[in-house]
């Protein structure tokens, strides 16, 4: 199973400095050699980070061929202005798992475990990732 995390935000979002701490805690290849099935290899995260008045609304698709499950996160630019880094490490970082139930919801996977899966990401987040981080 492969993470990954980009984003799409307005400079003044700040959004680097975020993303930069989640990958320096292994997001990526945390899960790498962890096997929950065959229907899913790659989960993308999108942070999006834009004026509301440009229109962005969320997806959640699944490419079948290459076996990537691909979730937009919306956020709020105005709120992310104006909070520290650490306030919006803690925003992506509640967020991450609601909008991946959201996704495993509206898709139906024969093989793939999505309840040990959500377990060993809301684990990872809780203790041995974001938790720690050095913010």
């Amino acid at each position: 199973m492969e993470l990954f995390m980009s984003y799409d935000a307005d400079w003044d979002a700040k959004m680097d400095a975020v993303t930069d701490e989640f990958h320096k805690m292994d997001m990526k290849y945390y899960f790498l050699e962890n096997d929950y099935g065959t229907d899913i290899y790659r989960i993308a995260f999108f942070l999006i980070c834009r004026e509301q008045s440009l229109g962005f609304k969320q997806r959640i698709s699944f490419d079948k061929k290459n076996k990537a499950l691909y979730i937009d996160i919306m956020l709020d630019l105005n709120l992310f202005r104006k909070v520290s880094i650490k306030e919006k490490f803690n925003i992506i970082r509640n967020e991450l798992p609601i909008q991946l139930h959201k996704a495993f919801s509206k898709y139906k996977f024969k093989d793939f475990d999505s309840e040990r899966f959500m377990r060993d990401f809301n684990f990872w987040l809780t203790h041995d990732g974001p938790a720690n981080a050095s913010l």
